[in-house]
Order: C-alpha cells, then sequence, then structure tokens
C-alpha cells in the first residue's frame, strides 16, 4: 500500500550495552543476527552518554551498520527500578499506580514504562533530562536512539549472571517489534519524516506545474479568440457591440499575459521547491511552505535546536544565500522553526 512506503522502515536494528568495560552490539537483520564487542572506558573530564554515543557511530561506521533504529540497554541503577506483585495493585489501576510510583521518585519531569510477565510488573522511572541527553548524543553523531530500558530482573532468572549479549539483544527486539518497557516511547513515530517531507514538496511542485500549464493553455485559446474577432471584425464594423466585446476579451487577454508572465517568472521557485526535497535528512521536517513572488517561508520541526542550524546552513550553500532564521521555540522535547529565504536580492 500507498501508506506502507512512507512508514519507519526496522528491518534492520541494533540493541547496545555498555558494563563499564566493554561496549557490546547485536545487529538484527532480516531474521538474523550479528555481534560484536569492543573494550571502552570513560575518560573522567568528559560526559559519560556523550563518549558512548561518539564510541558507538564509530564502531557501527566501521562495520557499516545502519544506525537508523538503535536501543540502549541501561545498567541497573541507571535508573530507578521497583518490582511487585500483580495482586497487590487492582487491575483497574496498575497505570495510575506506575504513574504515581514514578513521579514520586523524582521532583522533576520523569519518563517512566513497565511490564507484566509472571504474575508481577516491572516498573522503571528516569529524569526525562537524562533521557534527552542520550537521545541528543546519539542524533549529535548521525544515529536515531528507539529505546532506552533496564532489563527487568524477571525475565532473566540472574540478571548479575546474564551475558551481555542477552542486554543487547534484549533492547534491539524491543526497538524491532515496538514493545515495553521503553523510556522513551513518546519520542518515536510510525513514520518516516524525510520520505513525508519530500513527498510534500514534490507534490507542490507538481500542482504549481498544473496551475501553469493551465494558465498557459487559457491564454493562448484566448489569443486566438481574439485573433478571429479582429479578422471578422473588418467585415462587420457597423456591429458596434461586437467591437466593444472583443474591447473585453483583449483587456481579459492582457491579463492572463501578465498572469503567465508571473509564472514563467517563478521558475527560480520551483528549483528552489526541488533543491528542499533534496536537502531533506530525516532531522529537521518541513510542516509548511508559503510562496509570494520571489519569497519562501518555511515552517518545520527538530529534535535539536542544533539541527536547525545545520538545516539554515544546507540552505545557505544549496538553495539560496539569503536565508533568514526566524521565530525558534521549544516545547516537550520538540523545536519549531521557521525560515525565510528570498530567491533574488
Amino acid at each position: 500500500m500507498i501508506l506502507d512506503f512512507f512508514r519507519a522502515d526496522y528491518s534492520e536494528v541494533i540493541g547496545v550495552y555498555y558494563d563499564e568495560e566493554k561496549i557490546t552490539l547485536s545487529r538484527h537483520i532480516n531474521g538474523e543476527t550479528e555481534s560484536a564487542e569492543v573494550n571502552f572506558s570513560i575518560e573522567d573530564d568528559v560526559s559519560e552518554i556523550e563518549q558512548l554515543a561518539e564510541k558507538i557511530s564509530v564502531i557501527c561506521s566501521q562495520r557499516g551498520w545502519k544506525t537508523s533504529k538503535m536501543g540502549f540497554c541501561l545498567r541497573e541503577g541507571a535508573a530507578v527500578t521497583f518490582q511487585t506483585p500483580l495482586f497487590n495493585i487492582p487491575q483497574a489501576e496498575i497505570e495510575d499506580a506506575v504513574k504515581s510510583w514514578a513521579t514520586a521518585q523524582f521532583a522533576e519531569d520523569v519518563l517512566y514504562t513497565s511490564i507484566k510477565s509472571d504474575g508481577e510488573i516491572w516498573m522503571e522511572a528516569i529524569l526525562k533530562s537524562t533521557a534527552k541527553e542520550y537521545v541528543t548524543a546519539w542524533n549529535k553523531n548521525s544515529m536515531t536512539l528507539c529505546a532506552l530500558t533496564v532489563k527487568p530482573e524477571e525475565i532473566s532468572t540472574q540478571i548479575n549472571l546474564a551475558k551481555p549479549i542477552e542486554y543487547a539483544d534484549f533492547v534491539a527486539e524491543i526497538v524491532k517489534n515496538k514493545k515495553v518497557p521503553n523510556l522513551i516511547n513518546e519520542y518515536l513515530s510510525a513514520w518516516d519524516y524525510k520520505k513525508i517531507s519530500a513527498a510534500i514538496v514534490a507534490l507542490f511542485f507538481l500542482a504549481v506545474v498544473g496551475i501553469f500549464t493551465v494558465t498557459s493553455y487559457q491564454y493562448y485559446t484566448v489569443a486566438a479568440q481574439v485573433d478571429i474577432l479582429k479578422a471578422n471584425l473588418a467585415e462587420h464594423d457597423d456591429e458596434l457591440r461586437l467591437k466593444n466585446s472583443i474591447d473585453e476579451n483583449i483587456s481579459e487577454m492582457k491579463r492572463l499575459n501578465e498572469i503567465c508572465a508571473a509564472q514563467k517568472n517563478s521558475i527560480p521557485t520551483f528549483n528552489a521547491l526541488v533543491k528542499l526535497g533534496k536537502i531533506a535528512d530525516g532531522k529537521t521536517y518541513l510542516t509548511k511552505i508559503n510562496i509570494s513572488d520571489n519569497d519562501i517561508e518555511l515552517e518545520g520541526i527538530a529534535d535539536d535546536p542544533d539541527e536547525i542550524k545545520n538545516y539554515v546552513s544546507r540552505l545557505k550553500t544549496n538553495v539560496t544565500p539569503n536565508v533568514k532564521l526566524g521565530n525558534v521555540s521549544s516545547n516537550d522535547g520538540e523545536t519549531t522553526f521557521n525560515v525565510h529565504l528570498t530567491l533574488k536580492d
């Protein structure tokens, strides 16, 4: 189906776990798995999350692995966890109970998740700001983090003796099947916004071309009619009413000519729209395009303000140097922006 083309591709996912000694990666692709282990130690003067993201990016790049769908399994203690029998919580109150437990752990905004298994419920909670650090660090290294979690104890009978690859496999399956527990579900989408943005630009371009074609046809049709009427005028110069009608058609022809001239001058706009589609990278998503004469107004969203700066830089390099960044505002982990482009000085 057409909609399937715009859905995010989960055919290749990577799960990652770090045990303070080595990074373990598990790649799941087309029903097969591949793993890798790399010794790694954190430097004291740099953020652990940023160091991990950078190293993971290098490892994947060296192996030619796609990094658009990744999950990271946290160590015990990196998030607050709690396990309790389900019979202590009425079924109808489970969701509220998990939320109440999570918000009680932190004084600030918190993300939480839970999973039920073998008559028990496992809960996880983490500061929203901490989760944002992981997502941002992955984005800065051209990777997309789709899952962040701690492996529940009941899924492994002896959590301390489990192999690192089990943690990596666990979070890879969460990404692949879009399952719980996942602390960053709110950052996920079932759609590929890069493809959607490109499709919007292409459809807009086709619509403008269609308008131009129809207008041109109308112009030449009216012009032909006026020529015929002028030829007949010499034979019917006494028909004043007909002459007045011809004059009205001439005025209409001039008006259509002006419309066509404006459409012809919009060829730079067509080229700019095509270039906008080519520089889409899946990190900034256009939500609105307005065109007026030689000006283009863009509105969009991004996961990180830095990506907006990168997008503006690409606009100046690939579309037009006359680019002005307007309002930029952030809300609930999403940054909105607008940009003004002038195609002629």
